[in-house]
């Protein structure tokens, strides 16, 4: 599966979420301390809302990062498939050309008596 940069954006964005406060969460906060009648901090209505805001963005690119997380497993599996199958065949070529080896052996033992 190729990877499809439109979603770049959504992944650094995501990336960024992951560090700590979002851009809106800091806006948030900003916007309770500058109001004096609501207790600044962490959990101010600014900051929840903000918050809110940043896991709204960034839930597009979590469900890209599980989707490439299932394609990737998706991938393993198949080629742990395709190498149990490739195994498999080796096994049955080796079994053929001992096969073929036996029986050239044959036909060489009765050449060998047909020409006494």
């Amino acid at each position: 599966m190729k990877f499809n940069w439109h979603y770049a954006p959504l992944l650094a964005l995501m990336a960024l979420a992951g560090c700590g406060d979002g851009p809106y969460e800091k806006s948030g906060k900003e916007a309770d301390r500058a109001n004096d009648s609501v207790v600044a901090g962490d959990n101010g209505p600014g900051a929840r809302a903000g918050r809110a805001i940043d896991n709204a963005i960034a839930a597009p690119a979590r469900e890209v990062d599980a989707a490439a997380d299932a394609a990737r497993d998706r991938a393993d599996a198949i080629k742990q498939e395709g190498d149990r199958i490739a195994d498999r065949l080796e096994e049955r070529a080796d079994t053929i050309r001992e096969q073929a080896g036996d029986r050239a052996k044959d036909i060489k033992k009765r050449v060998a008596e047909i020409e006494r």
